[in-house]
């Protein structure tokens, strides 16, 4: 049985080829230098973007943000017509998707320096993330004041007084900190 199912599927690979170019059925790529270079990105893109340009425009985009290498500008690929094209943060007003911890509002990345900025946590502290920096929280704003850097330190001179949160960051986990400390503030 296994035997078969690898001979057809070689067959099929092969029949392929010999009409010409390879076209990706899932995001329909054809172009060989991004689909060597992203070969398995391309076929595990997470989120639908709502991607609002300045041009007026508003483009649908399924995909993941993505990066050449470090250092290099941030970028969204959209597939339409059998062609990729890369949309840079600086040629978008906000991009908009689901957010993975809570699927009933929407995460908006605004852009920033090579990548977009995304408020992850709001409530009395919010918590702003960038892609660039691996997802992980890169600032924070106490009552709609000014935005700082994060920094672990400053974070626990904020949540000092409630101990759940103070628990959380000991354990390095930033994010529940925050969340805690934001729950306990809305009461």
């Amino acid at each position: 049985m296994m035997r078969f199912f690898f001979t057809s599927v070689i067959t099929i690979l092969l029949s392929l080829q010999s009409f010409g170019q390879y076209v990706d059925p899932i995001t329909k790529v054809t172009d060989k230098k991004a689909r060597k270079h992203y070969k398995y990105k391309l076929n595990v893109w997470k989120y639908t973007y709502e991607v609002y340009m300045k041009d007026g425009s508003t483009i649908k985009a399924n995909s993941d943000i993505l990066q050449e290498g470090k250092g290099t500008s941030s970028f969204i690929y959209y597939s339409k017509n059998d062609s990729l094209r890369k949309i840079l943060p600086e040629e978008t007003i906000k991009v908009i998707r689901p957010n993975p911890y809570d699927m009933r509002e929407s995460l908006i990345g605004y852009p920033s320096i090579n990548t977009w900025k995304f408020v992850l946590l709001k409530g009395k502290i919010n918590a702003t993330y960038l892609f660039n920096k691996g997802w992980q929280i890169s600032e924070i704003q106490i009552n709609e004041g000014e935005i700082s850097p994060f920094s672990p330190e400053y974070l626990r001179s904020i949540i000092k007084t409630e101990n759940k949160a103070l628990e959380a960051w000991e354990q390095k986990d930033y994010f529940s900190a925050i969340k805690i400390y934001n729950r306990k503030a809305k009461n």
